[in-house]
């Protein structure tokens, strides 16, 4: 399915919350949505602020303010997105992570995942080198700045994390992961 362009929309005021309870939905969900731009939408309340389902690839995620959710951007778990840009968004707040990604990003960058419980997901990627200075990880207590998962030859250059407790890095069944530049405050390495 192609979009192209789905920009300035208020997800959260197409509900009537007196019917309905905002936290248990999405704001935007695309299913194999391929070669499409979304950009400068709101979304704040929600389970999630975007989700993806299927296969979704070559998508842009650009200048919303999906704060305040579950997640801002979440992915079903075996979806193989690939090759989308997520950049300069405002997942801040959210209760859960920030952004979970499944697949292998073309950038993510520019993010503020400020006072999240986690900040990002990121699992079954490959071949992927995230400059995370750009992005904002000053994190709720307790929290995993960067969950790393089945993924193979990733690079992460620059992480700064910020916040009380928990840890700023974690890798499961992943291979070939190099970090340049760690620095953490208040969290464990």
């Amino acid at each position: 399915m192609l979009f192209r362009s789905l920009t300035g929309w208020d997800f959260s005021s197409l509900y009537n919350t007196d019917l309905v309870d905002l936290n248990t939905r999405r704001g935007l969900t695309i299913w194999d949505v391929h070669n499409s731009n979304f950009a400068n939408n709101v979304g704040n309340g929600l389970a999630s602020g975007i989700h993806s389902g299927g296969t979704c690839i070559n998508n842009t995620i650009t200048g919303n303010n999906f704060s305040g959710n579950g997640s801002g951007l979440s992915t079903d778990t075996y979806v193989n997105d690939s090759n989308w840009t997520v950049t300069n968004n405002n997942f801040s707040n959210s209760s859960s992570w920030a952004m979970a990604y499944q697949g292998a990003p073309a950038e993510i960058s520019g993010n503020d995942f400020t006072g999240s419980a986690h900040g990002l997901l990121l699992n079954s990627a490959s071949n992927f080198t995230l400059n995370a200075k750009t992005n904002i990880w000053d994190l709720a207590d307790a929290a995993t700045a960067l969950n790393i998962g089945n993924s193979n030859t990733l690079t992460i250059d620059s992480l700064i994390v910020f916040g009380g407790g928990g840890t700023a890095v974690q890798t499961t069944n992943s291979h070939n992961i190099t970090i340049n530049a760690l620095a953490t405050c208040y969290k464990d390495a």
